[in-house]
């Protein structure tokens, strides 16, 4: 079922899945936190880098 997901979600454009739900994985609040924020800085142009 994640092979299809990872296909429909490849297909999206301008789509970013991030978070526990996101990424279909089950990571500590804080570790999704900090990838969250990472993303977002990249996305934004900011220093932090995406662990993703």
């Amino acid at each position: 079922m994640l092979g299809k997901y990872e296909a429909l979600a490849g297909s999206e454009g301008g789509v970013t899945f991030v978070g526990r739900l996101g990424t279909y994985r089950y990571i500590d609040m804080d570790v999704t936190i900090a990838e969250a924020l990472g993303i977002a800085g990249a996305f934004l142009g900011g220093s932090r880098n995406s662990s993703i």
